[in-house]
């Protein structure tokens, strides 16, 4: 038995491997594992030639939505870091001065802060957590002092500039730019002066974006570019506590040579305008006129009508005598009732309705005549005084 025990001892020294750890069988109550899916082969097809089913990879990962993430700040603060032993002193000798020197202390104290301003304190150079006010700010004499901020709205003019657009027309673009500070800290340590950065930068934007398009673009669409000039300018203006909240393009001059050019074509359109408008006055007038004489060309009487309603127009407007023979088609119906309903065409010597169509001619155009020559007498024998005298002869 010792030469077995010695036998496997030396076994497992010469192998040099742990002794076998006893193996747990699994629970059957647990499922097996799922068996993968084999891998699936590559065709041996040529590029040209396309596989009956297209191989099923991993699906495409949704694109991220929303707007980019910056960085809030690009100068770190020291606003959260734990106070020195120098500041602690310093802060415990000027509570001490303020105690000795009071009630005179508390007017280098308190500072009054209106509402549309806020204040940032710094003490011995580090900026202190938090902004202050509005109302009253409590500071330490000779180690704290403060900054003074305008949250209002402020509108400035961006200077004019002459800029070259896309189709190599110089003009001349006036701008007003409103935005207002919305991080008095960030407006006062990663940025010198804000509001005259703001008014640079809103200068340069101006000037890319008007040069990147056409001319047209500009006059017809002043909207979009004061939206777009509004949204890039904010965009950069973010980082420094600024927000942008309106741009206005107040004017665009154009050389006088251009604005003559388009003037002429304003005009040339205008123009067009009015030829097509008259053309299509004078289509629906025609169709109007050829229905009219489609009605009056039924009945010979109302085409009669209308150019007596046509003379007296004339005659209203100028002051003359028009000559115009009268119709006859106006008597037929009349005649044709004297007649007796007798044709239209002239009876001889015994057709009576012609007779009867005669005499009421007569009557209509000699009647006054007739009436006036009866009415003179001539069996009267002229009176003395109108025979000529002998002296005169």
């Amino acid at each position: 038995m010792k030469k077995v025990d010695q036998q496997t001892q030396s076994s497992f020294i010469d192998d040099n491997e742990p002794p076998p750890t006893p193996t747990k069988e699994p629970p059957k109550d647990t499922k097996p594992p799922k068996e993968t899916p084999p891998p699936i082969p590559q065709s041996n097809k040529q590029p040209d030639e396309a596989p009956d089913k297209p191989p099923q990879g991993p699906p495409d990962p949704e694109p991220i939505l929303g707007p980019r993430v910056r960085p809030s700040r690009y100068i770190t603060t020291t606003e959260d870091d734990k106070n020195s032993g120098f500041e602690l002193i310093a802060v415990f000798l000027s509570l001490l001065l303020v105690v000795i020197t009071f009630p005179l202390s508390i007017f280098l104290c308190l500072i009054v802060v209106r509402e549309n301003h806020r204040v940032l304190i710094f003490r011995l150079g580090r900026v202190r957590k938090g902004v202050r006010g509005p109302g009253l700010v409590w500071t330490l004499p000779c180690i704290d002092s403060y900054v003074k901020v305008d949250l209002r709205t402020f509108s400035t003019e961006v200077p004019s500039q002459d800029i070259l657009t896309r189709d190599s027309v110089t003009i001349s673009v006036d701008a007003v730019l409103y935005f207002c500070i919305k991080d008095p800290m960030d407006a006062l340590i990663q940025v010198d002066d804000a509001r005259e950065a703001t008014v640079l930068i809103a200068q340069t934007t101006l000037r890319h974006i008007v040069g990147a398009k056409p001319l047209h673009t500009l006059l017809t669409s002043r909207d979009t570019l004061s939206k777009e000039i509004q949204v890039a300018v904010d965009d950069i203006t973010e980082r420094w506590g600024v927000r942008v909240e309106r741009v206005d393009v107040m004017d665009i001059s154009l050389p006088l040579s251009m604005q003559r050019s388009l003037a002429s074509e304003a005009e040339a359109i205008r123009e067009a305008r009015a030829k097509i408008i008259s053309a299509e006055g004078e289509l629906n007038a025609s169709q109007a006129l050829k229905e009219a004489s489609d009605v009056m060309s039924q009945n010979k009487i109302t085409l009669q009508l209308r150019h007596l309603q046509i003379l007296t127009s004339i005659a209203a407007e100028r002051r003359c005598c028009i000559l115009y023979p009268f119709p006859m088609e106006i008597m037929t119906p009349f005649m044709d009732e004297g007649g007796g309903g007798g044709g239209r065409a002239r009876g001889g010597a015994g057709d009576p309705g012609g007779k009867r169509r005669d005499s009421i001619l007569t009557n209509f155009f000699f009647g006054s005549k007739s009436e006036a020559d009866s009415n003179v007498n001539p069996t009267a024998v002229p009176k003395a005084d109108d025979a000529p005298k002998e002296a005169d002869l």
